[in-house]
C-alpha cells in the first residue's frame, strides 16, 4: 500500500524540475521503508536505480510516448498565477501512465519489466547503488547466521588455544587421570628415556598381550613422542582391556598439558575423550542385561 501513495506523491512532483529533489526524497525514504533482503529485493533494486539518476535525468522526464510534456506542465501552472505565456497550452494533457505500468510491475514481481522500463525512461542503465541484484535474490539470512556462528567459533577456539599453558608439578611432572569402563589409571609424565611403570612393573610384565600394549603406546605415537617421556602410573579396576584404555587416556591427558602443541593431533585421534561406555546392568527376571530365559508353554 505505501508504494501506491508514494507513487501518487511522485507524479506532481516529477512534473517539474524544480522539485526534483523532493522526488528523490521520498524515492530515500520509499526505500528505507523497504526491509533488505526480502520478498520485495526487486523494489528496492529498483528504487535505488531511479534514485542514483540524476536531477537533469529528471528534469528532463522520461523518454517515451507516455511520458508528460514538462514544459506543457510548467506553461499551465504559470498560466494559473497570471503570467503570460507565447504559446497556448493544452489543458489535456497525457497522465503519467509510466507510474501505474511500474506499479504493476512491482506487483507482478517482473524484474526484467522494470529493467525494461527503466531502460526506456533514461535511455541508459542508470549507475546501480548496493550489492548486486542476483546477489540480493540469493540471500539467505540462516546460512549468514551460521557462517557468524562458525567464525565465533573458530575466534573463541583460538583465544583458548593460546590461553593454554604447560602445568607440571613442582617436580616437572604432568598428571592426568584417565578412565575407562570400571578402571581409573593415575598417570605422571615427566622427561626421560621412555621407561613406562604400572604399579611397579614394567609395561611389559604387565600387560601379556601385544594389544593392551599397542592400547597405552597409542598417545606417545599419535604424537612422535616415544622414548622421550618417562611414565609412573596406577592403576585399578576393570580388566587388561579396561585398564590398558584407562591408562591411554590418562596419559594423553598428561601429554596434552605437558606441552599444548601436542593437543591438536591428540584431539584428533579421539584420545582426549572419555569412552562412557560401560556394561549394562542386569534387571531382574532377565537372564543378564536384557536377555530373556528360554520361554516354557507349560
Amino acid at each position: 500500500m505505501h508504494r501506491l501513495r508514494t507513487l501518487t506523491a511522485l507524479r506532481p512532483l516529477l512534473a517539474s524540475s524544480a522539485q526534483s529533489n523532493g522526488a528523490r526524497a521520498i524515492i530515500g525514504e520509499c526505500v528505507a521503508q523497504i526491509p533488505a533482503p526480502s520478498v520485495e529485493v526487486a523494489q528496492l533494486s529498483a528504487l535505488r536505480s531511479i534514485a542514483a539518476a540524476s536531477t537533469r535525468t529528471f528534469a528532463s522526464g522520461p523518454q517515451g510516448s507516455n511520458t508528460p510534456d514538462v514544459s506543457a506542465v510548467e506553461g499551465r501552472q504559470n498560466s494559473s498565477n497570471g503570467a503570460s505565456t507565447s504559446q497556448p497550452v493544452d489543458e489535456e494533457q497525457p497522465e503519467a501512465d509510466w507510474m501505474e505500468d511500474w506499479a504493476k510491475l512491482i506487483d507482478k514481481g517482473d524484474v526484467v519489466g522494470q529493467a525494461e522500463l527503466l531502460q526506456n525512461m533514461f535511455g541508459e542503465e542508470p549507475e546501480p547503488i548496493g550489492p548486486p541484484l542476483h546477489e540480493l535474490l540469493n540471500y539467505n539470512r540462516k546460512e549468514e547466521e551460521r557462517a557468524k556462528r562458525r567464525m565465533f567459533e573458530l575466534q573463541k577456539q583460538e583465544q583458548l588455544r593460546q590461553s593454554r599453558v604447560q602445568v607440571v608439578d613442582e617436580f616437572g611432572r604432568s598428571y592426568g587421570t584417565g578412565k575407562r569402563k570400571t578402571s581409573i589409571a593415575r598417570v605422571w609424565l615427566q622427561d626421560g628415556t621412555g621407561e613406562i611403570v604400572i604399579n611397579g612393573k614394567r609395561l611389559n610384565d604387565y600387560f601379556a598381550l601385544f594389544e593392551r600394549r599397542s592400547d597405552v603406546l597409542a598417545p606417545l605415537l599419535t604424537t612422535n613422542t616415544l622414548g622421550l617421556f618417562d611414565v609412573r602410573a596406577t592403576v585399578k579396576g576393570g580388566g587388561n582391556t579396561g585398564q590398558a584404555q584407562a591408562l591411554r587416556h590418562g596419559i594423553s591427558k598428561a601429554l596434552q598439558l605437558y606441552d599444548p602443541q601436542l593437543r591438536p593431533p591428540l584431539k584428533a585421534e579421539g584420545l582426549l575423550t572419555r569412552d562412557s561406555r560401560i556394561v549394562e546392568r542386569k534387571k531382574p527376571g532377565k537372564a543378564k542385561a536384557r536377555k530373556s530365559f528360554q520361554w516354557v508353554k507349560r
